[in-house]
């Protein structure tokens, strides 16, 4: 499958279930081709856990940028300073493996396509160690 055939494998609605900072995750999801049919949006609502005591919200812009490369714009409500940093993608077979290079160390977030379900898991660097910040299990609505 080509690189725009993956990510059109994000379109749709989703539900997400899955783990966010050792608590339980449950999320909607819809994505769909935007900005020209160049990106897919993806915008993330409502659910658990609760972030600064709200529903975690975000919209994700994912494109390809050449032969098994992406990026990733992410918008949520952790703020602009992550925001500041695109994600760089890499493609590894049917799955899509994002790095961003913050200030204060890398996050991975290694998105995985298999039997018409995502599989996206962020990780981060602290202290030398890497460490898991979400797993995430999209199934479709």
């Amino acid at each position: 499958m080509s690189d725009d055939e993956l990510l059109d494998q994000l379109v749709g609605t989703w539900r997400i279930s899955g783990e966010m900072r050792g608590e339980p995750l449950a999320q909607r999801a819809v994505a769909q081709r935007a900005l020209g049919g160049r990106f897919v949006e993806i915008r993330v609502t409502g659910g658990t856990p609760l972030v600064e005591g709200r529903p975690y919200e975000a919209a994700y812009f994912i494109g390809s940028a050449g032969p098994g490369r992406f990026v990733m714009t992410l918008l949520d409500v952790f703020g602009a300073a992550f925001s500041a940093v695109p994600g760089l993608g890499r493609r590894d077979g049917d799955a899509i493996v994002f790095e961003f290079a913050y200030a204060n160390g890398p996050w991975t977030w290694r998105w995985s396509f298999v039997d018409g379900v995502w599989e996206h898991e962020q990780t981060y660097l602290e202290n030398g160690e890497r460490k898991t910040f979400a797993t995430k299990h999209m199934t479709r609505d």
